[in-house]
């Protein structure tokens, strides 16, 4: 779905082509957020947590184009995530706004209902029936939202909700659905791809069955991801933590204690990072429910007694602001400089090579797909399509036609 919100931003006629700019617009209404709801007096430990994490934000991820759609429904989840945590009845139409918004980007992101549970509470229940008047607007646009998913989904799956299998009319009823017995095999090579099947390093002989099976693939998991991409996430997490609290804070102000009014949130958020690990445990799909459990386990169990002055705020917050920068300047040069096809030529839209020259290549069965006539040089996103750069084998099923590299 967000790809069709970033179509609105491409403008081939003016050769205006930016379509990470609702991607970092989502960013830049987080770390606003975090900015101007600031208040160092009132609610010391939750703002303690905002500057620490609009800090960590801008100077971790530099750079939002990385890892296409997950990073920014993560970024959503946690804007959420702190609009609940603040506890305003008021707010609760545009959680679920926003909560159907981070749906659509990405299904994975379902895993944040666990938290959302959180919200069925007699109180807000009442508010939310008799502020249906006042608050039209914004719930028609969620229902037209949702409607949406639920219509994109048919018309590409046959399925009201393709990420529930039992939803689907299946190819006996729609001569498009998708057969639900093949989207649950999808599913399950998505799940064996997260946990690190197809890279494992250990465990060679296990079958993808038995990979999956009682934790078999925690130990090749920590080895292959765990120490390469949330290892790094969460060390730097707990040296600006470190750095807040020693500098800013002062440890004698820092008190365990144990706060019942964050015990459910963090029973969910403990929920939500377990449900996440044992079907998809990528740093991409789950960074926001690590950071979930860390600042509810830090709201749980410390309090501070001192707070961060606003002045410090803004220097940290103004000093990030200024890594974050400049880490992209440095990336900017860096592909400036570079010696290949990688290389900014139009500064600062992106490349669009010539076509490239296609040759027709025909398998055994009589398909045809495309390669570049120069493999070193080609690429086939500007190509005829179909087009690989390796060898194809390719069946017919039912209304499908199924690539298979060999």
């Amino acid at each position: 779905m967000f790809v069709y919100i970033q179509t609105l931003f491409f403008f081939p006629y003016f050769e205006f082509n930016s379509f990470h700019i609702p991607s970092f617009l989502i960013f830049t209404s987080l770390v606003g957020y975090l900015f101007t709801t600031f208040r160092s007096k009132n609610k010391i430990s939750l703002n303690f947590l905002k500057a620490l994490l609009s800090f960590f934000l801008l100077v971790k991820f530099s750079r939002l184009s990385e890892s296409g759609y997950d990073f920014i429904g993560q970024f959503l989840l946690i804007l959420i995530f702190f609009i609940i945590i603040n506890k305003k009845k008021e707010d609760i139409f545009i959680i679920i706004y926003l909560s159907i918004f981070a749906f659509a980007i990405k299904a994975n992101n379902l895993i944040f209902l666990f938290i959302l549970i959180i919200l069925f509470n007699k109180n807000n229940i009442i508010f939310f029936f008799s502020s249906l008047k006042k608050n039209y607007l914004i719930l028609f646009v969620s229902i037209f939202l949702l409607a949406s998913i639920i219509f994109n989904s048919f018309l590409n799956t046959g399925c009201l909700l393709y990420f529930f299998p039992k939803s689907c009319f299946g190819d006996s009823l729609i001569f498009w659905g998708i057969n639900p017995t093949d989207l649950m095999t999808f599913f399950d090579n998505v799940e064996l791809w997260a946990k690190g099947y197809h890279r494992r390093i250990i465990g060679l002989e296990l079958t993808p069955e038995n990979y999956s099976s009682n934790f078999n693939w925690v130990k090749n998991w920590i080895l292959i991801h765990f120490f390469y991409k949330i290892n790094e996430f969460l060390i730097i997490l707990l040296l600006l933590f470190l750095l807040f609290i020693f500098f800013f804070i002062k440890i004698k102000n820092v008190f365990l204690t144990y706060n019942n009014n964050f015990f459910f949130i963090f029973f969910l958020s403990l929920v939500t990072l377990f449900f996440w690990f044992i079907k998809v445990p990528q740093f991409r799909f789950g960074f926001a429910y690590i950071l979930f459990f860390c600042m509810t386990f830090f709201l749980l169990f410390f309090r501070l007694k001192a707070f961060l002055n606003k002045r410090n705020f803004f220097i940290l917050f103004f000093v990030a602001l200024f890594l974050f920068n400049i880490f992209n300047i440095q990336r900017i040069i860096s592909h400036l400089k570079l010696d290949s096809n990688y290389r900014f030529e139009n500064f600062p839209w992106i490349n669009i090579l010539p076509r490239t020259v296609s040759v027709e290549v025909f398998t055994k069965k009589g398909f045809k797909y495309y390669k570049p006539e120069k493999l070193e040089e080609g690429f086939c996103f500007n190509s005829k399509t179909p087009c690989s750069l390796n060898n194809l084998e390719i069946t017919n099923y039912k209304n499908y036609r199924i690539f298979k590299k060999i």
